[in-house]
């Protein structure tokens, strides 16, 4: 990332964030975009099931991530692939396009669908259901989207 932002070529950052803070200022001081996973908004699916430990200070570090990459001035965009039974209720949602609108309504979030595939057998993100949870949040946050429909 030093050199290629020493030869004017631009750093794009795809992450989890689950990085320290120490670390994390060292990398986005070198990062002009970022795409950061938000893979729920719920501390006891981060810890438990998708960090396989039972930690659930992995939520919060995720959420200081994106926090920490706006305050730096980086470019960032967040993703959530919606998966029915672990992060879909509209509540969790809800929570975590608020919680995006309270960093920076500008931010783009990025609804995706998910399918079945490898290790997760749940059934596939409904469409329509993606559709109008984007609808909903485009109430507080400027710019949604959908994709994987």
């Amino acid at each position: 990332m030093v050199l290629a932002r020493k030869h004017g070529i631009a750093n794009v950052l795809v992450t989890n964030g689950c990085i320290n803070t120490d670390a994390a200022a060292k990398i986005l001081a070198l990062t002009d975009a970022a795409n950061i996973d938000l893979k729920c908004f719920s501390a006891q699916t981060y810890g438990k099931t998708l960090a396989g430990i039972n930690n659930e200070n992995i939520f919060k570090t995720v959420c200081e991530f994106i926090k920490l990459s706006h305050e730096m001035g980086v470019h960032i965009e967040v993703t959530t692939l919606v998966v029915p039974g672990l992060n879909d209720s509209r509540e969790e949602l809800n929570s975590a396009a608020q919680f995006i609108a309270s960093v920076n309504s500008e931010i783009p979030w990025h609804l995706t669908a998910y399918h079945p595939d490898y290790r997760w057998n749940a059934p596939r993100t409904d469409p329509e259901f993606l559709i109008k949870t984007a609808k909903e949040a485009k109430k507080i946050l400027r710019n949604v989207h959908t994709g994987n429909i």
